[in-house]
């Protein structure tokens, strides 16, 4: 009989415990995730429900929008607006590397120093994606990403609180790493 590792174990637990409660699977599994409700809609079949904001024009902060509207469309919603301009009254995902302006983390300081560290929060009507830099923001959306699915015919995401400082070096970073 084949000995199952710690590590294959671990995951198959946490994908077990997460089909049986309905929470997203976020792999790797955040450092902190707060308990939710699936009722924040951000997208429909007909039309978009709000817009994704960039605090700052970066090539990460843009493909991680694209990587948001890719999931939006998956689950059958249109494509929300990219732009650089925060609207009141309007469902803004806003994607930022200040990771000081999230305000209380689960994050150590010295993972704050990483870049890789990032934060989800839900605020005040909008979803703020926060890196503690550019690589950071993109690890926010690609877990937000895992926080989005249908119901009802529409897209909605998954109200949490996320806190996260990925331990890997070269997590997700495909050209820095060759292929063995």
């Amino acid at each position: 009989m084949k000995k199952l590792s710690l590590t294959s174990l671990i995951v198959s637990v946490c994908v077990l415990s997460a089909f049986a409660a309905d929470v997203p699977l976020i792999v790797p599994t955040p450092k902190y995730m707060s308990d939710g409700k699936w009722d924040v809609a951000v997208s429909s079949a007909e039309k978009p429900l709000g817009k994704i904001v960039l605090a700052k024009k970066a090539a990460m902060l843009q493909v991680a929008a694209e990587e948001i509207n890719r999931f939006i469309l998956k689950n059958g919603g249109k494509a929300l607006p990219i732009t650089n301009a925060v609207t009141d009254g309007e469902l803004d995902i806003v994607l930022s590397t200040d990771l000081n302006a999230v305000g209380d983390t689960n994050i150590p300081a010295v993972k704050r120093e990483t870049g890789q560290a990032y934060a989800i929060r839900f605020d005040k009507g909008d979803i703020r994606l926060t890196g503690s830099g550019d690589r950071g923001a993109l690890y926010a959306a690609v877990s937000f990403c895992h926080m989005l699915k249908n119901m009802d015919g529409k897209v909605v995401a998954y109200r949490a609180s996320v806190d996260d400082y990925p331990d890997f070096e070269h997590r997700g970073d495909a050209e820095l790493g060759g292929v063995m």
